[in-house]
Parts: C-alpha cells; sequence; structure tokens
C-alpha cells in the first residue's frame, strides 16, 4: 500500500492534458451535440474517443456574434473543455465508493468496483501524448486489483495518430448502451491509428462524403478464454455528407489466437466477410448459419449506424444503429439494432438534453446467437463483461433519459429503463455467462446522478439506482439498489 501512495504521489504531480474527449464526460458530450445540432460544430462526433483537434478549429473559425445568445453559454463552455484538455496543466486523483459493483453502464459511467482510488499523469506536445493512469481496486470480480486501464502513448505523423495503450471506445450515436464499442468491459491494450483532422477530402471524386475520420485498431484479449490470445479488431468510417447527416460504417471481430491463422490476409478476409467454410463435425457446410459452420478468418460484426438532425426549428435528431453477425458474404445477417430520439430544451436559462432509445440484441435468426461464436465460445466479451452492448446478448429495452446543469455547480442526470434480458432463458455455451447469467430478468430500473464542482473542494457525484428484481446472478449482487460516491481532485 505504501508503494502504491507512492505511484500516486508521483501521477498527480504533472500534467492531464489529452488529445481527445473520451468516455467519461456525458455533459460536454451533451454540449458537443447541441452545438453541432446548430451547425457549429461540423466534424463527425458519433466515434469516441473524439479529437478535439477538429472541434476547437470549429470554433475558432465561427463568428461568437452569429452564434444565437441561447447557445453562447454551450459554445464558452465546450472551448474552454477543450483549451484546458489541450494546453492547461492539471493534477488529479480519484475515489470511487459504492456498495456493489456496477454492471449496468451507460456513457459517462466512471467507477467499476466497490472501492477504486485512481490517479493520472498525463503530457501532451505537438508530436506526442501519453497518459500513465493506475487503479486500485478492492476486491473486484475479475480479481485485477492493480489496473492501469485508461493508460496510453500517442505519436502524431501527419493528419495520422497512432495509439498503444488501453483506451475505451464508444462507437455510434446512442446513450445507454452501443452494440459494438461500449464502455460496459474494461478496455484490452492494443494499438490503434486514427485521422487527427477531419478536413474534406480534396479529391473531387470524394468531396460529397463531407467531413470524414477513420479508426482502426487491434487489441489483446488476455483473459482467461477458450482461444488464448484471441484478438480484437475494429474499423470505423464515419463522415457527414449533409450537415444534418452523420454516417458510420463499422466493424469489429475476434481474430485470431492460438491454433488459429493469424495472417495479414485472413485479417483483411474477416473484416470484409470472406470467409471460408471449417468444418466442425463430418456434416458438409450446407447450412451456413449453423453450428456445423464457422468462419476461419475469425467472427464478425458489421454494419452501419447514423445521426440525423430532423428538418424543424425544434433541434431534435433520430439516430439508429444496425449490425449484423458475420456470414460467408459482404453483407452481414442475423441483425440486431438501436434506434433513439434525442433534443434539447432550455429552462431557466439552462440547456437540458434528453433521449428516448430501444434496444434488440437477439438476432433475427433465433436466440443464443448474437455475440456468440461456436468457435470462439468465450464470446464477444472481456473479463466475463460484453464489449458491446451492457444488457449482452438476446435483450429487448427501451430508456429514457434526462441530463443537465441546474447552475455552474450542479448538474443533474436521470434515466429510467425497462429491459427483459436473457429472454431465451438459455445460454449457447456453458464456458462463460452472459452478464446476469442464464435466467431471463425482467427489471424496471431507475437512475439518478447529482454532481457538484467547486473548485476548492474539487467534483463530487452523488448516484443512486434502484432496480425492482435483483438481475445480476453471475457476480451474486443481493441488493436493488446501489448507492455510489465519486470525488476527483485536481490540483491547479
Amino acid at each position: 500500500m505504501k508503494h502504491y501512495l507512492f505511484v500516486v504521489g508521483l501521477l498527480v504531480s504533472s500534467v492531464n492534458s489529452e488529445p481527445w474527449v473520451d468516455t467519461r464526460d456525458e455533459f460536454l458530450r451533451a454540449d458537443i451535440e447541441l452545438l453541432a445540432d446548430q451547425g457549429i460544430i461540423t466534424v463527425p462526433i458519433t466515434t469516441y474517443p473524439l479529437m478535439w483537434s477538429g472541434i476547437i478549429k470549429d470554433l475558432d473559425d465561427v463568428d461568437i456574434a452569429d452564434i444565437s445568445t441561447n447557445y453562447k453559454d454551450v459554445y464558452w463552455r465546450v472551448k474552454k473543455s477543450g483549451k484546458e484538455a489541450l494546453y492547461k496543466n492539471l493534477r488529479q486523483v480519484r475515489v470511487s465508493l459504492s456498495n456493489q459493483e456496477q454492471t449496468i453502464r451507460s456513457f459517462g459511467d466512471e467507477g467499476r468496483a466497490k472501492a477504486e482510488i485512481n490517479a493520472r499523469r498525463s503530457g501532451m506536445n505537438k508530436r506526442f501524448a501519453w497518459n500513465i493512469e493506475i487503479t486500485r481496486v478492492r476486491s473486484p470480480q475479475d480479481k485485477k486489483t492493480v489496473r492501469f486501464d485508461g493508460s496510453y502513448g500517442s505519436v502524431v505523423s501527419g493528419n495520422w495518430i497512432v495509439t498503444l495503450g488501453a483506451v475505451e471506445k464508444w462507437w455510434g450515436p446512442t446513450w445507454n448502451s452501443a452494440i459494438l464499442l461500449s464502455n460496459n468491459a474494461r478496455p484490452p491494450v492494443g494499438i490503434s491509428v486514427q485521422r487527427n483532422y477531419s478536413d474534406n477530402s480534396s479529391n473531387p471524386i470524394f468531396g460529397w462524403l463531407g467531413a470524414w475520420t477513420f479508426n482502426g485498431f487491434i487489441g489483446q484479449l488476455d483473459d482467461q478464454r477458450v482461444i488464448k490470445d484471441t484478438k480484437l479488431t475494429g474499423l470505423s468510417f464515419s463522415f457527414k455528407p449533409h450537415h444534418s447527416v452523420e454516417i458510420g460504417l463499422r466493424a469489429t471481430g475476434l481474430w485470431g489466437g492460438e491454433g488459429r491463422t493469424e495472417s495479414f490476409t485472413s485479417l483483411i478476409d474477416n473484416f470484409i466477410g470472406n470467409d471460408k467454410c471449417e468444418l466442425i463435425s463430418e456434416r458438409h457446410c450446407l447450412d451456413l448459419y449453423g453450428d456445423d459452420y464457422y468462419s476461419q478468418n475469425g467472427h464478425r460484426l458489421a454494419g452501419l449506424d447514423f445521426r440525423w438532425k430532423l428538418p424543424f426549428d425544434y433541434p431534435v435528431s433520430f439516430y439508429a444503429s444496425l449490425y449484423g453477425e458475420n456470414e460467408s458474404e459482404l453483407i452481414p445477417s442475423k441483425t440486431i439494432q438501436q434506434f433513439g430520439l434525442t433534443s434539447s430544451f432550455q429552462i431557466f436559462g439552462s440547456h437540458w438534453k434528453w433521449f428516448a432509445e430501444s434496444s434488440d440484441t437477439s438476432s433475427g435468426k433465433g436466440f443464443s446467437q448474437t455475440y456468440e461464436s461456436p468457435v470462439y465460445q468465450t464470446g464477444y466479451r472481456y473479463y466475463s463483461r460484453n464489449i458491446g452492448s451492457t444488457y449482452d446478448n438476446d435483450a429487448d429495452g427501451v430508456s429514457l433519459g434526462v441530463l443537465g446543469a441546474l447552475n455552474r455547480q450542479n448538474r443533474f442526470k436521470f434515466s429510467i429503463s425497462s429491459i427483459k434480458m436473457n429472454q431465451d432463458n438459455s445460454n449457447r455455451s456453458d464456458v462463460v455467462l452472459p452478464t446476469i447469467g442464464k435466467q431471463t430478468v425482467d427489471i424496471k430500473r431507475i437512475t439518478i446522478d447529482w454532481s457538484f464542482q467547486y473548485s476548492k473542494l474539487g467534483n463530487v457525484n452523488f448516484g443512486i439506482s434502484y432496480s425492482d428484481n435483483i438481475y445480476d446472478e453471475f457476480i451474486k449482487i443481493e441488493d436493488k439498489t446501489r448507492f455510489s460516491l465519486d470525488w476527483e481532485y485536481r490540483l491547479q
């Protein structure tokens, strides 16, 4: 423990600047979406980590006199956050306490275990960015008491940023959960390549794409798995052909590992769906959707999502995510989907964000298909947590959320959900269980978070969530109510 406290002292003695917006601040994300709906921010905004470079460029290019009085406070709030992230020296520690682990996570959630202490040391210049982050966890479900999640090193080459580390990702326009990549599972260590500025293409053939960005990565899943050393891969291409429309084309997959092909050709084939047939039994591959067929190249999820600001004076946007499991063809089937509406409103001069979402992770081909594989029997999970949807597979749910600032110091978030998880009351494999185990659970859930921001005392967040049923047999959670307290202190 003394050694850990010494490390904490080293970490908080340095700068804390970062080149991107991460998945930890849902209020900042709400502000960014509001400015994007007003046409002030023009870059794609549905791929996290989200680069600050394009956002700051858009904010610097706009004439403040052209911004409506109703949105100037949001403009200055985002600009201040960006300047601080890029240039201001900060020192920070965080302590999180709760009566039980957080099983159902949404965008902005940070603490995972019953008790955590976290410290960060970050820095950045024109060519490099880095973050050394250490978290000490008390009695975690995955037995990892010391974690380096969030740590990374990045180098800038031209308009590209290459990063090595464990960085949380959130792909798509949704809020409560994301099909491909979310903050539900801990981030594995990997290497990624991401476009820095999302400028329009200078090639007239591709000019219609508008502002665009690209992200590709490969990570190492080092937990206990049926196929040891399985790799997690992903490609994302998002663009804005119109100021009111953003489209994301994305794919992720499980690939390689002990005893599996790891050639560059097989990696490319896995992404594009150019699969080959293997036999698990003596039967021939007559049914490409059955358990007697699997891909020689890996397991893939692919599809698209979009966010469309509807052509109304009132700022309301419709968004959707449509993805499918891998097949022996370019277009995936066994689809899973999410749909939502989001908008903002003002009360006493403060902007508030609301969203309504529906999510269905049961495949059109039947239950126990999504996030499962007859070969990669551990499934699309990392340390027993789904890498995509926080509800795991075969879940059907709806949720409504609202968040905003009561004043400069107080922020509030409320959400209510109705979710039926693991609808088929079974599991495809006994190797690893879904988040809730094998049973079907139908729950109604309410979550409330209240944040207090004071420069001298730090930031304090008090959270409470209540579910009318016990939904987590896997971790043996016994309480329907979860209380949490997070304290974050930044030394100027």
